[in-house]
């Protein structure tokens, strides 16, 4: 079925770029918490 086959790249590349914004977001998040 290509419809799975989409489905599972989307929530790989949903997880990528989840991935990517915590990555972003965390040392920003630590550095204000250490203040």
């Amino acid at each position: 079925e290509p419809v799975v086959k989409w489905r599972s790249h989307a929530s790989l590349l949903f997880s990528n770029w989840l991935n990517y914004c915590v990555y972003q977001v965390t040392p920003f998040v630590l550095e204000n918490g250490k203040r």
